[in-house]
């Protein structure tokens, strides 16, 4: 592809980092099969909109995109798509209903190829900084890993990004200075600190926070659940170290939510 000018890209914002976030922050991806699912959906219904995804990471109560589209009004067409797809489907395998997203997704324009590359070093920083992993390319819900073998995948498109470089950019990786440099200079270069921060993520994910609170209460299956002070004390550890609501934890561990209220209230009553 030939190569094109950077001014003519940015000064037509083709490029939008895209931030989508559950209600209330809640983590609607909070397991692996949730993550893997809003991919597919990713995946499924880019070309229908024609939509390139740059960069993406899904983590518990967020996701972020980096996405290209010469047509703007296609963005907006493409997330709707994809959250209502997830959403049914999240919905119907919990047996609840209403809203899954916070209201409207957020989107930059992204007006400079230094922002560009940025903003790619930023989405794959986003579980280091949760306390997820040691490095970008460790973490399975993003492309970080792509971009650090170069090798196409079924999400990423790279040809947007070699039209302007020439060829796959290589990005910085935690623990370099060149990555300090790159996230720290985000909130600065941009002013819009509350749109690029981890938005809540919690200070560990869901799932660490489970797997932890199991092993430290020797929880080794659904049987010793049934036992009240054994849930109780499970559900005061996971939601001390994790943002995540009762709704969710309920679903996940497979117990009555009404019981688990019933546990907290007469807790605090005591």
């Amino acid at each position: 592809m030939a190569r094109v000018s950077r001014e003519a890209v940015f000064s037509a914002s083709d490029y939008f980092h895209v931030l989508v976030q559950g209600i209330d922050r809640e983590y609607i991806f909070s397991s692996e099969a949730d993550k893997f699912s809003y991919l597919g959906y990713l995946n499924e219904k880019k070309t229908k909109h024609n939509i390139s995804i740059l960069a993406y990471c899904v983590m518990g109560n967020h996701a972020h995109l980096l996405l290209y589209a010469t047509q703007k009004e296609n963005i907006s067409k493409f997330i709707k798509d994809v959250n209502v797809t997830y959403a049914l489907s999240y919905n119907r395998k919990r047996g609840r209903v209403g809203y899954v997203f916070r209201d409207r997704f957020r989107a930059e324009a992204i007006d400079s190829d230094r922002y560009l590359l940025t903003c790619i070093a930023y989405i794959h920083q986003n579980p280091v900084k949760a306390g997820m992993v040691m490095r970008e390319d460790d973490y399975s819900f993003s492309s970080a890993k792509t971009y650090k073998s170069q090798a196409r995948d079924f999400i990423v498109d790279f040809a947007p990004l070699e039209a302007i470089y020439g060829s796959i950019p290589e990005l910085p990786t935690t623990g370099t200075e060149e990555m300090v440099r790159t996230i720290s200079s985000v909130p600065v270069v941009r002013g819009r600190k509350g749109f690029l921060d981890d938005d809540g993520e919690g200070k560990v994910s869901a799932e660490i926070a489970i797997t932890n609170a199991m092993f430290k209460f020797g929880i080794e299956g659904a049987s010793q659940l049934k036992n009240d002070d054994t849930l109780l004390a499970l559900v005061n550890e996971i939601t001390q170290n994790a943002r995540i609501s009762i709704r969710e934890l309920c679903a996940i561990l497979e117990v009555s939510r009404d019981r688990v209220n019933r546990l907290l209230r007469e807790s605090h009553r005591g």
